[in-house]
Order: C-alpha cells, then sequence, then structure tokens
C-alpha cells in the first residue's frame, strides 16, 4: 500500500523493535475532497479528521472524535487562522496562511494547562497507544503537522512522492558532480570554498559533521528537537538537497523510536542551523548518543550527504512554529479576559462597532471587534458607564488586531519555509517540463523569517501594555465603584496590588524579548560572511514571549474575576461562560499571597482561548 496516505501504525516501542505497522482502517479515510462551500479541501492527514469549511466565516465548524479526544474546529479563512481545541488533555491550534482556502487536517496539539515546554514535554500520559502518521511529501507539511509530531500525537512516514523526489535529486546530484565543482562536496565550507577536496570525500563530510556539531547551552526541549527532524525531513523530501535517501530514512526512524539527538541552545546565527543538524547526522550515524543515552546503528551515508543534510534553518522553523501557535492561544485568551474587564467596569461597546473596522481597515481589526461583540454584546449587557474607555479598551482592536495579523503573516512565511527545498546549493532534477537546475545561492539567510518574527514579538508586546491598563483600570475605585486594589475594605489593604507589580515585572521581560534580531549583524569565516539574519534570535523570542505574557493575563484575570465577584451583578451570556470557567480561582479576599491565584489563572487561559471565536 502506498504511504502517500496517512496510516495507523503501532506503538512506538513496537516500532523500534522493527514490528510490522497496523493496517489502515479505510472508514478512517477523510470521505470527502470538496468542502461544503465548494472550496477545495484537501485528504485529512494528521488525526484523519475532516471538518465543513464554513462560508461567511462561521464559527465552530465540527465535532469529530479523534484518539486524542473531542475537537472544535474554529474557521476565519479571510484572516487565514484556523483553531482546533482538542478535548481535555490537549488544546490545538493552526494557523493558515493568507488566501488558504482549504483548512489543513487535524490539528496541532498544545498542551493542557501552562503549556510550557520541558524536556519531556508534549509526551502523552500513555506512549504505548498507537498515533496516526502524517505522510511527509515535502510540498504540503503545515503547522499543524509540526506540532502533532512534537507532541507525539502524530508520526512521520516518508511517502512515495517524497521519497522519489530524494532520489531524484540524488541522482542528480551525482551526475552533476562529474560536471562542475559543488560547494561543500567537490570543495570546502565557507572561506575554504576555494579549496579543492581531495581523497576519501567521505571521510572529510564525517570531518565537517564533527567540528560543524560543536555548540554550546542546555539542551533543547522534546518537542523543539522533534518539530526541527520532521520539518528537515519534509525539506529533504522537497526534493533539492542531493542528499541520499539513507539520512530521511533515519529520520523517520529516530520520530518512530523517539530516540532523539541533543541538540544544544546555541550555534545558530539565522544562516543555517549548522551545529544542531550536525549534532543530529552524527547521532544517525551512531556517533552520539541519544538523549537516553542510546547508540543508534549508522545509516547509510556517502560524503556528498555532510554539508547536504546541514544546510538549513530546520531548528529556526520549529522554534517559531512552536512559539507562534502557543502565541495564538494566547491572543485569544486576551480577547477573553478583556471582555471580563471590559463587563467589570461597564465597558462601552462602540469600541468594537461595525463602523471601527471601516475605520482601521485592516483584517485583524475586523476579527477582534467581531469577537468582541460577540463576547460582550450578548448576554445582560449593561449601559455603558463612559462616553468613550481608557485606552486598554478602547484600543484593543488597533493593538491585539496587528497581533492577530502579525501571526498570520508569520505563519505565510513558515509554511513557505517549511516547505521549500532551501539547501545550498540547490540541486533541481529535471522534470518533464522544467531541465535541471544547479544554483548556489542566499536562501539560507532567513531574513523574511526574521523579519516576520521580530514584528510579531513587537506587536505582542505592545498588546502587553494594555494588558497592563486594563489591570490598573480594575484596581481603580472610579472605574469599578470598589475599594482600591479590589480589597476587602479594610483600612490600608493591599488586595490584588502586588499582581500588578508581578505583571510589570513580567511586561519588562516581554518588552526585553521584542528587542528586534534584525539590528544584529556579524562578520564571520574570513570576512566571507558578512552578515547574518539571527532569525534563530528572532525565533527564539517568539518562543520566550509566551511565558512573561501568561503572568501578564494571569495577573488580569485574576483582577477581573475578583471584580466580579464583589460587584455580585448577574452575569449571563458569554461573559457568564468565562466566569464560570474562572470557578477553580479562590473567592477570598482577605490580603494573603496570590502566587497560588496566579498559577491557577496561567491554567485557565487554554479554557478561556477555547471560549473565544476568532471570526470577521
Amino acid at each position: 500500500m502506498s504511504t502517500d496516505r496517512s496510516r495507523s501504525v503501532g506503538s512506538p516501542r513496537a516500532r523500534a523493535a522493527g514490528g510490522p505497522p497496523r493496517a489502515s482502517n479505510p472508514s478512517r479515510s477523510c470521505p470527502r475532497r470538496v468542502s461544503t462551500c465548494g472550496r477545495p479541501a484537501i485528504p485529512c492527514r494528521s488525526m484523519e479528521l475532516h471538518c465543513r469549511w464554513m462560508e461567511q466565516f462561521s464559527g465552530v465548524a465540527r465535532r469529530s472524535r479523534g484518539r486524542a479526544g473531542l475537537i472544535d474546529f474554529v474557521t476565519y479563512p479571510e484572516h487565514g487562522v484556523h483553531t482546533c481545541a482538542v478535548g481535555r488533555r490537549v488544546r490545538s491550534v493552526v494557523l493558515i496562511a493568507p488566501g488558504r482556502t482549504d483548512p489543513p487536517p487535524g490539528g496541532s496539539a498544545v498542551p493542557d494547562g501552562s503549556m510550557r515546554s520541558s524536556p519531556a514535554a508534549g509526551r502523552p500520559a500513555d506512549r504505548e497507544q498507537s498515533v496516526d502518521e502524517i505522510a511527509i511529501t515535502g510540498t504540503d507539511l503545515d503547522i499543524a503537522g509540526v506540532f502533532a509530531v512534537s507532541r507525539s500525537v502524530a508520526g512521520a512516514v516518508l511517502a512515495d512522492a517524497g521519497r522519489a523526489n530524494i532520489e531524484a535529486s540524488w541522482r542528480f546530484a551525482i551526475d552533476e558532480a562529474t560536471r562542475r565543482p559543488l560547494y561543500g562536496r567537490s570543495t570546502g565550507v565557507g572561506a575554504n570554498r576555494t579549496v579543492p577536496v581531495t581523497g576519501d570525500r567521505t571521510a572529510h563530510a564525517l570531518d565537517l559533521l564533527r567540528s560543524h556539531a560543536t555548540s554550546a547551552g542546555a539542551p533543547r526541549s522534546a518537542d523543539r528537537v522533534r518539530a526541527m527532524l520532521v520539518i528537515r525531513l519534509n525539506q529533504l523530501a522537497a526534493g533539492g538537497s542531493g542528499a541520499g535517501p539513507g539520512l530521511a530514512d533515519g529520520l523517520v526512524g529516530m520520530l518512530r523510536a523517539d530516540a532523539l539527538p541533543v541538540v544544544r541552545e546555541w550555534g545558530s546565527i539565522g544562516t543555517g542551523d549548522l551545529s544542531a543538524l550536525a549534532t543530529t547526522a552524527l547521532t544517525l550515524l551512531g556517533e552520539l548518543p541519544t538523549v537516553d543515552g542510546r547508540t543508534l546503528p549508522p545509516v547509510p551515508f556517502e560524503g556528498p550527504d555532510g554539508l547536504a543534510f546541514i544546510s538549513s534553518n530546520a531548528a529556526t522553523l520549529a522554534d517559531a512554529a512552536l512559539g507562534t501557535t502557543e502565541l495564538l492561544v494566547l491572543a485569544r485568551a486576551c480577547l477573553g479576559i478583556a471582555a471580563l474587564t471590559f463587563a467589570a467596569v461597564d465597558g462601552n461597546a462602540e469600541a468594537f462597532a461595525p463602523a471601527v473596522r471601516q475605520a482601521t481597515p485592516f483584517p485583524g481589526v475586523g476579527v477582534v471587534c467581531a469577537s468582541m461583540r460577540r463576547l460582550v454584546g450578548e448576554g445582560d449587557a449593561r449601559p455603558p458607564a463612559r462616553i468613550q474607555d481608557p485606552f486598554g479598551l478602547r484600543a484593543l482592536p488597533q493593538v491585539m488586531g496587528p497581533v492577530l495579523d502579525a501571526l498570520s503573516g508569520a505563519n505565510a512565511v513558515l509554511v513557505r519555509m517549511i516547505n521549500a527545498p532551501s539547501e545550498n546549493p540547490v540541486l533541481l532534477p529535471p522534470t518533464d517540463t522544467a531541465p535541471g537546475q544547479v544554483a548556489h545561492h542566499g536562501a539560507f539567510y532567513a531574513s523574511y523569517l526574521q523579519s516576520a518574527l521580530d514584528g510579531l514579538n513587537l506587536a505582542v508586546a505592545q498588546s502587553g501594555q494594555l494588558v497592563m491598563a486594563r489591570l490598573a483600570t480594575l484596581i481603580e475605585p472610579a472605574f469599578t465603584g470598589l475599594a482600591p486594589f479590589l480589597s476587602d475594605g479594610t483600612p490600608g489593604a493591599s488586595g490584588v496590588m502586588v499582581c500588578e507589580y508581578v505583571a510589570a515585572s513580567a511586561l519588562g521581560e516581554l518588552r526585553a524579548a521584542a528587542q528586534p534580531a534584525g539590528l544584529q549583524t556579524v562578520t564571520l569565516s574570513r570576512g566571507v560572511e558578512e552578515d547574518a539574519s539571527f532569525a534563530s534570535l528572532a525565533a527564539s523570542a517568539t518562543r520566550r514571549m509566551a511565558g512573561p505574557l501568561r503572568t501578564l493575563l494571569a495577573a488580569e484575570l485574576v483582577a477581573a474575576v475578583r471584580a466580579h465577584r464583589m460587584r455580585a451583578a448577574s452575569v449571563t451570556g458569554p461573559v457568564g461562560e468565562l466566569l464560570e470557567v474562572c470557578a477553580a480561582l479562590p473567592a477570598a479576599t482577605e490580603d494573603r499571597d496570590l502566587t497560588e491565584d496566579l498559577r491557577i489563572a496561567e491554567e485557565l487561559l487554554p479554557s478561556i482561548a477555547r471560549l473565544v471565536p476568532l471570526t470577521g
């Protein structure tokens, strides 16, 4: 049976031991190839689920039972956002590139709770359960698939089409190497590009991997490494590296056995993740141990495979994919918490009126306005207390809109780069319509990604300031009619005062992480490489921003819920549902340590996000 379609496979342990894959269940394949609105759909892969693509930006599209649990799909085609929330065990989110009209299959798995990474992040409670596998073709891997693999919700299998692409480029490279010099094959690398390689080229390639595996810092978490591996596998399957199929098969085996390389934090400057991928290659060759101390049997390796394998930004793309996905979860939670604050201070909903979309004609603004109208415009809405609110509420569309637009733009860049043969040199074999092509180039210089992530990071940092502004509104009696700092009324009581300080500390961290990586520069390798994109720094910052943003949102949530409880007003509709989700927050208002309250609030963020529609 062709491997181009997703299939159910045995447990990771059985596969690692060489056991045969479990047969496919035809009844689980996608029954449709065209959505109900007439737009083309693609076959389901990650968890072989399907959903209806709704016209006019409708909300929940379909519920379907999958292995990971109950899944809700929410779509917003114009803005390019597709979100998916999975059951109680995991939450998931998918971004779609602008203009794409087909929903990606399955969903990306984001763990419930705080969503923090750890060395074992994302492993299901029962690793012995069978998982689905994504067919890697080199053309259609999306962030949903990357996340599913990173969290061990799905594995990866090299599709027939992907293998054909690899083998065609491999044969073409062998032929071209007899006709002309090729960088890294017949020459050294970097400043050694003019030095011809003589003697045993396989030995030279091994020396190249050994030297380039040099790195420093703490080992990366398992989810980040898995994401890197599946992205690199897909790039190889795009068919431009000239590497042989042995390394690609080795990556598939690594993921199946969860035998991960020890990839350290530092070594990349946004011109190729050479250290991370050289370490991976040496692990595949049995020269370096896996994270858990295993030594893998060596995969087939030839001299040209050395540079061909490590010429990629796969580790940077992995960080960016994981970071942007989590930021979308938090962006949705931010809107839900802002709705709670709005209701607690009797805000003015004119800030979200349809006219605002015309006054600020950007897709993200339309999403925020429509979502906020659905959240605060239903139920027992009270008359507004002011002709216009402070910026924390009034400028919410103009600040959160850019966040959503930046997420969409970053996703578009990510999807293109994940599915591009970006190796240097690129070796594109001949096809029925085009001759073979060889090009030495600078596609490894990831400036598109760096620019997209820098813009996203700045937008997220700006949104953090509005969280602080809303928190300041909640502790002010002029807006709530309650005691200062939402205290219990005891003279001099602090209430949630220190939550504001904690939030300010987190905001400082958020701003520090948002410093543009594009301002960095460096000259290396005897002056031959006179600049760098530092996209790796931007991606690391994107991933790190989720931590302080969670703390900021948790502080606002603690204050907003306390304000509602102290007002003791009847609240129905979506805001009432949001309050019900927050029932786990302690109700006591006397002065006490609120550290546990903030922790609980952080754990509630995915549940709040699930109640927030992204509609336009």
